[in-house]
């Protein structure tokens, strides 16, 4: 992504501008102590923060009288959005550009997205990118709604490649799962042999993202959180599927406070006997099932399981059960996975023990001595944040305790 951004405005025939690099934080505002001053009255004293993270422009309204647009659409409260590149922002009754500045050549080059309807998409920009493929968002014009299309990247020889077949693969497991918990399949479409998934757009970070900005999630955010996961894998388990990828970064949190579970791209059905390679189902290690570890074949539902259990240990302590010093090969790394045990979380202060009970069963080391059924985790998270948390209501996880 772009190295700087540039913000300006035009104020009664006055252009102003300013940048942003990568790692910087702005507030624009009317008052005096700002780093952007716009002197008009519908510009509250503190109206906008601006937050260049490596994934982009995170904009958050500081709870301003006459608000923010985004795209047309209002910003609630000291609710982050994320900045696709394209969306014109007006902070009351002023509008405000941003301008990526030294964005690389590959992204460059996948910008354009030649391939996409422009008499039905309109790209926005880039939401994200991984090893085969990257996540853009769009607005889909006749439907008036914002969409993410993951397209495949990896170069492929032919429709029988093990990387296309994979992608197709994902979007299969999507179209047999239906949760409020889960992102949702709109489309699949082949346009000059790309193929690519038009999928609904969560706004709001992962959950893996709000931790590695330091912005805490508290014991009662991460039962809820957990609880979510737990609502999606059950979905996901009823329909005979393993999702093999459960962490922190596969955790979408929406700004209506639900999460939302992605990224099937390691998913299998429990029936699918085609995928031979042992380790094209690991995982990422801090997050895997020992029997995982050893083989992706062996991947069960119990193995989902320990993934919830490794992504609340990681929300709450914020860091995963396993942390490897750079120096480990992946020999070293998998026996530890498979044999020790991760610390206590008794340590850290308003962990109720019940929770961190669960959590250790979570984590057994066997299959056979973890919960056995999702939907009953569900149900016991939700039980101990409502007896250890009764005021918590389940609020938004966009508040000023980590807004900024």
């Amino acid at each position: 992504m772009a190295l700087r951004a540039e913000i300006s405005t035009n104020l009664r025939g006055q252009e102003q501008r300013h940048v942003l690099r990568r790692g910087d934080s702005m507030v624009i505002g009317r008052g005096r102590n700002v780093d952007f001053h716009i002197e008009d009255r519908s510009v509250s004293r503190r109206h906008l923060k601006l937050d260049h993270k490596q994934d982009g422009v995170w904009l958050t309204d500081l709870g301003s009288s006459n608000g923010t647009l985004l795209g047309g659409h209002p910003l609630a409260p000291n609710s982050p959005s994320l900045h696709y590149g394209s969306e014109e922002i007006v902070i009351g009754e002023i509008p405000i550009r941003i301008k990526m500045l030294a964005r690389d050549e590959s992204t460059r080059n996948l910008f354009s997205l030649p391939f996409l309807p422009r008499e039905e998409f309109e790209v926005l920009g880039l939401a994200g990118r991984g090893g085969l493929s990257a996540v853009w968002a769009a607005r889909q014009k006749l439907l008036g709604r914002e969409v993410a299309i993951k397209v495949l990247t990896a170069p492929v020889k032919d429709a029988e490649s093990e990387d296309y077949q994979r992608f197709l693969r994902e979007a299969r497991l999507y179209t047999k799962v239906v949760s409020p918990y889960i992102v949702q399949l709109y489309d699949v479409r082949l346009a000059e042999e790309t193929p690519y998934l038009v999928l609904e757009l969560v706004r709001g970070p992962s959950a893996r993202a709000r931790i590695d900005r330091g912005q805490p999630v508290t014991v009662p955010e991460a039962l809820k959180v957990g609880e979510e996961m737990a609502h999606a894998l059950s979905a996901v388990h009823a329909a005979g599927i393993v999702h093999r990828d459960i962490k922190p970064s596969n955790v979408l949190l929406t700004h209506q406070g639900i999460a939302k579970l992605t990224d099937f791209g390691l998913g299998k059905h429990l029936s699918d006997n085609t995928i031979t390679s042992l380790n094209l189902g690991m995982g990422s290690l801090p997050y895997v099932a020992p029997e995982q570890a050893r083989s992706a074949r062996e991947a069960g539902p119990r193995a989902d399981l320990y993934g919830l259990g490794a992504s609340i240990f990681h929300m709450i302590c914020g860091r995963p059960p396993f942390e490897f010093a750079s120096g480990e090969d992946l020999v070293q790394r998998l026996e530890r996975v498979r044999s020790e045990v991760p610390p206590p979380m008794s340590s850290l202060h308003g962990v109720p023990r019940p929770l961190e009970d669960l959590v250790a069963s979570l984590l057994e080391k066997l299959p056979q001595n973890r919960p056995g059924d999702a939907g009953q985790v569900a149900r016991k998270l939700r039980e101990l944040r409502e007896r250890f948390f009764p005021q918590f209501k389940g609020r938004t996880y966009f508040d000023e305790t980590w807004a900024g």
